[in-house]
Parts: C-alpha cells; structure tokens; sequence
C-alpha cells in the first residue's frame, strides 16, 4: 500500500461551519532537510502522521511538507483553508482537481500579497473546490526564516469574514491604544521637553511598526507589492528598540545615580544595537536584532527591580509594566518555538502585555513627575522653615549687634580722638622723613655725578679703545660695578671691576678701587695685568684699613691690555673671566679664584695672579662682565639668566656691529626682566679687537 492510501480521510462536517484539521490525525508531514525535492519526489516519500493539536516545527532551516486527503460531506463549497500566521517565507499550496492534475498556488511572505489570490485575511486564505461528496488530496510546501508554525483550520468564507472583521475590530482598538498613547506622550514631551518622553514616544512607534508588520496589516495596506520590507522592518525597529529603551532606562531609572554598572552595560548594548542591525541588514546574522533584543528585555526589567530597591521609587510601575510585557513576549516565543499550543491566549497576550506595557510606562512617568513634584514641595517647605528660623535668628543677632554696636560706638568715638592725635604726630613725622628722603636723594645724585666724573667719558672710550658697546646699568642710582680705560703709548689698558655691594658702598669702593688703579698704572708704570692686580691686591687692605678693623670688602676683577706694536691681547683676573671670540667660536679664559682683597685659602695664600697673553686675529671679539646680567631673575618662570645663556646671547651678537650688539642685549634684558626688580648693578662692554 502506498504512503498516500494509508492516510485517513478528515470528512468536512455539514453542521460545522469551522472546523479545526487537528489533533485527529488527519494530517501528515515529512521533513526534507535539503529544501531541494520537487512536489513529484516528495509524493514518493513517507510522511508522518501528525499527533499534536496543531503544526509547529519551530525555528528550521529544512523544508516541510504537510499532506492531507479531504472529503466534503457538506452541502457547502465555499470552504477555505486558513492559517492566521502572516509572516509564512514561503508557502505552496498544491489541490488535486484530478487524477492527474493539480493546482498550484504559490505564494508568501517574500511574496506581493496578490500573490495569496485573495484579500479575504491578512494570513493565507486557500479556496477548497471540493463538491459535495468529493473526494481530494492537499499538498502544503512551509519553509522561511521566520518561525514555522502552521494552524491550519477549515472555516466557511461567512465565517471566515465574521472572523476577519471581529480580528480588525480587536486590532484596532489595539493599534489606537498605541496611536492614543503616542500622540499624547508626543505632546506631553513638545511641552516639557523631557527627553524620557521622547524615548518613550519612539519606543511606542518602534511597537506599531513591529505588530503592524507581525500581523501582516502593513503589509497588506501600506507595501503590498514590496515583500522585501517584511524581511527587514521587524528585524531594524528591533534594535532600534534596543537603543530605545536602553536611553530610557538610563534617564529614568536615573541610572548613574543609582546603578553605575547598569548604566555603562546599557551604553554597550547600545553599540552592540548598531552593530546588530548593520550584521541583520547585510545578512551576516539575520536574527541579530531579535537575539540582542530577548538578552535585552530581562536586563531592563532587572535595572527597574534593583533601582527600586535602591530608593527609586518612580520606578515601581515600571517594573510592572516591563513584568507584564516579558510575560507576553515569553509566552508568544515559547509558541513559536513548538513548545505552548497555538491558541488566542498564546497568539494575544504579548499584544495585550505591550497595550498594558505602554499604559504603565505612562503611568511612571506621570508618577515620576508627582513624586518630583511632592519633593519640590517638600523641599520648599523644609527651605521656608530654615528660612523662617533664620530671619528669627538673624533679628535676634541684630537686636545684640545693635547695643554692642552703640558701645563700640563710644569706644570708636575715644579711639578716634586718639588716633586723631596719633594723626597729627605721625604727619609730623612724615614731614621729617620726606625731607630727610629728600636729602638723602640729593646727596645719592651728587654721589652719582662724582662716580660718573671718575668713570671714562664715552668720546675718551672712543679714543682709547677699538669699536666697543657699553651696557651699564646702576640698581641703586650709583652702582657698585666701574669700568676704567687708559692708553700709554702703544698698549691700551681696559679695567672692568665689581665691588663688594651696590649702591652708596658699592660706589664708595669703586672710587678706592680706580684710586689704586690710576697710582699703580699711572703714576707707578705697571702695564702687565697680572703685576696690576697683585699690587691691587696688596694696596687695597691698607687704604681700607682691613688689617685692624672688620671691613672685609674686596673686589672681582678683570685686567685687559692691548699691545698695538705686538698684536696681542694680555689678561689677568681675580674671579673675573675674559670672554673671547676668535674664529666664530667662543671661549672662556678663567681669572684666578680668589678676589682683590678677599678671602683665600692656605694653598693659595701666596699665589699670584695668572697672566694670559693671546696673539690678535682678524675677527677677535672679546667681552668683559659683572655677575649681574646672568644672576638676573625673569623670564615664564622667575628663574635667573645663568652664565650659559648669556654666553650663547654673546656668541649671536658677534656677527653684528657693536651698536647692534649692544641694542640686542638691552632688548633681551628688557624682555627677561619684564616684571621683575633688577637685584644687581649690569655692566657688559664688548669690543671688537681686529688686528690694531
């Protein structure tokens, strides 16, 4: 016997005008996993009696055939095979109409709806030509993506239309609860500008765009002939969902505030939304979004549970309403799956759950606000309160300051009268200091035009010494910084020295110092420098009488002479250094570490100072120096100018004239010193000794 004259025969009833094909074993399936058998090769295969009350192979990617042999004991030829499940990939309806000869519809959700051959349901709707009596075999081909559930039933075109109008009746009021809801929340978020509203309102459209397109409305009303939408609107708004109620949560849970690890896990499904619907959209995993979405939903029912029990109380129909939700949702997939009979409880609940869902959230965040609002009130009742007891306190501190203000009243009025006469003693004072100040000036000036009187004029620089710059600058008026210049027949004699101090004893040692000076050059004949500094050494204690008394002031000094006849150029000094360019290149020549008059160790107590002689080239630049330029404080930081700066300012001026030189270094000094006091004398002279 054949696989096809095993199968019993399901009688169409007269008295029934539906009538559901299970459980009475009437229909057969076989299962072909290659998805590659033709209708003529699948009739040779053995099928499988179904024994459940409906036809549901879950998620597969195999093929299957549903087979059934019907007899019409009824008057009526108006039935139809229906199955209310819209989103069927792919489905073939084969009806035999003789022993030979089939009908074929084929048709589907990645089909134009006018594929189906009628717009009597917004499933798939079969005509059965089956005359009374008759005898036929049905052949159904099921395959697709989505779940594969098929509750098939027999039901008269009357009924069939009852039914249909009863199924848009229920979607409607659905549809508008939705629609309702996201109009006034809409509304409710132009006015408040609160973005939990605006979060909401795009969640709820996200569900009108999904259960429109689940129940196959959309599909037949808006993009009929556009079946490739079906296979991606779902899919999409699912993670847009995500991103959705990801930012809600966050906003109205207050999660930063109360779960700081939920907070950053909504911000990586977030991401992980974005990547889900680019991997669904391009195919790479086509159930991305709806994965994502079912980890998803029990994260945010689980953030509304610990917020609450953190002290979050606007988030108790929240929890309610995500509660309401995932039970529908659980339920619709656990049908889908194979595991919940196909019925209108398993079918509707997750409709209803998110109707119920979307009234809830409105709800919270209507609760939201009055708790909001209570706390406002009660904040500005606790600030009334504090404000009250504060003006009491402050009227009662004002009533005591007020009589210790009369009695310091009748202090202030003594003290005033002291202090007048404190006053009038004070300017007398001031009217002393100030002529005394005055006097003091007058004689610091004058003390300035005798040092001067003493110094070299620059036209007698000029005549004794080769092209030259001098920068000198006094902290005090009168400095404690000299410089002395002398020609004596073919050597010229340039002396640069710093005194122990500034100002009036500065200047008082610079005037010792050039006494020496011009009798030990002058009236004694000494010319070389290092016979200059020793007597300098020797004669300066007894004209300060340090040997008998405390004063301990000495001097740092450098000695130059140029021999015009020999072309050379001789240097000695006493902790003074000679700087000198020959060659593009800039050297330091070192004086003896000990100072005129100053103190020296045992090594060194009867040691000499040193004599360095230097033959002149065609480009030798020299410069002499006190310590004050490169102790200077200035700069971004308050630091000094250190002798290294100011050796490699030396080496940058030497391409240039000496009236160019020296205007670099005023400039440069200016620029460091900008806001900061001069704390020493300045004395730099650089001259340019060519061959003479």
């Amino acid at each position: 016997m054949s696989p096809l004259e095993a199968q019993d025969i399901f009688v169409i009833k007269s008295q029934k005008t539906r009538q559901s094909l299970f459980p009475a074993f009437n229909a057969e399936y076989f299962e072909d996993k290659t998805g590659k058998l033709s209708f003529e090769q699948v009739q040779q295969q053995h099928f499988i009696p179904n024994r459940a009350s409906s036809l549901n192979f879950g998620y597969s990617s195999s093929t299957f055939w549903i087979r059934l042999q019907l007899q019409n004991a009824s008057a009526a030829n108006d039935w139809r095979f229906l199955s209310f499940i819209p989103y069927h990939n792919y489905l073939d309806y084969w009806q035999q109409t003789s022993p030979n000869t089939w009908k074929h519809i084929q048709t589907g959700w990645m089909y134009p709806f006018a594929s189906r051959g009628n717009f009597e349901h917004v499933g798939f709707a079969f005509p059965l030509d089956l005359p009374q009596g008759s005898i036929t075999t049905i052949y159904f081909k099921l395959s697709g993506y989505d779940p594969l559930t098929f509750p098939l039933e027999l039901i008269q075109k009357q009924s069939l239309d009852l039914r249909f109008q009863l199924e848009n009746l229920y979607y409607g009021i659905y549809f508008g609860i939705l629609a309702v809801m996201l109009l006034y929340n809409l509304f409710i978020y132009v006015t408040l500008r609160d973005r939990n509203y605006l979060y909401y309102v795009a969640y709820i459209l996200c569900l009108l765009i999904i259960f429109s397109s689940s129940t196959g409305y959309l599909f037949r009303y808006i993009h009929p002939d556009l079946p490739l939408i079906n296979l991606y609107s779902s899919r999409i708004t699912m993670g847009v969902i995500v991103i959705m109620t990801s930012l809600f949560a966050i906003h109205f849970l207050e999660l930063k505030k109360y779960i700081l690890w939920f907070y950053k896990l909504f911000l990586i499904d977030i991401g992980l939304a974005v990547l889900a619907i680019i991997v669904t959209g391009t195919e790479l995993y086509s159930s991305a979004t709806n994965d994502l979405l079912s980890i998803h939903s029990p994260l945010l029912l689980l953030a509304g549970i610990l917020a609450w029990r953190r002290g979050n109380q606007s988030a108790r129909y929240y929890v309610l309403a995500w509660s309401i939700f995932i039970i529908g949702a659980t339920t619709i997939t656990l049908r889908n799956m194979g595991l919940l009979p196909i019925n209108a409880f398993t079918t509707h609940t997750v409709e209803i759950g998110s109707a119920l869902e979307i009234i809830l959230l409105s709800l919270a965040l209507a609760d939201k606000y009055r708790i909001l609002r209570i706390e406002k009130e009660k904040a500005t009742y606790e600030a009334l309160i504090i404000q009250q007891k504060a003006n009491e306190e402050l009227e009662g501190k004002v009533k005591e300051r007020t009589l210790e203000l009369s009695e310091s009243n009748t202090e202030l009025r003594q003290i005033n009268e002291e202090l007048d006469a404190t006053l009038h003693t004070v300017r007398l004072q001031k009217n002393e200091i100030e002529e005394q100040n005055i006097q003091i000036n007058d004689s610091i000036h004058y003390a300035q035009r005798i040092q001067q009187a003493i110094l070299p004029l620059e036209h007698r620089m000029k005549e004794i010494l080769p092209p030259h710059f001098l920068l000198y600058r006094p902290r005090d008026i009168v400095s404690g910084d000299f410089y002395w210049a002398e020609k004596l027949g073919d050597k010229a004699f340039l002396i640069v020295g710093d005194c122990t101090g500034h100002g009036v004893p500065g200047a008082f040692m610079t005037m010792l110092g050039i006494q020496a000076i011009n009798q030990i050059v002058l009236q004694k004949g000494v010319e070389a420098p290092h016979q200059i500094l020793n007597l300098l050494d020797e004669m300066l204690p007894s004209l300060l009488k340090s040997e008998n008394t405390s004063v301990n002031d000495g001097m740092d000094i450098a000695v130059v002479v140029l021999d015009t006849q020999q072309q050379t150029l001789s240097f000695a000094g006493a902790k003074s250094p000679l700087l000198m360019i020959q060659e593009g290149h800039l050297v330091e020549i070192k004086g003896n570490n000990f100072a005129i008059n100053g103190f020296r160790s045992k090594s060194s107590l009867d040691e000499s100072y040193t004599l360095h002689s230097f033959p002149l080239s065609t480009n030798t630049q020299f410069f002499l120096s006190t310590d004050g330029f490169q102790d200077q404080f200035g700069g971004d930081r308050g630091r000094k100018f250190m002798k290294r700066r100011f050796k490699n300012l030396l080496s940058t001026l030497a391409p240039h004239s000496v009236e160019t030189q020296q205007l670099m270094l005023e400039n440069e000094l200016d620029s460091w010193m900008d806001g900061y006091r001069q704390l020493d004398d300045i004395l730099v002279l650089g001259i340019k000794a060519s061959l003479l």
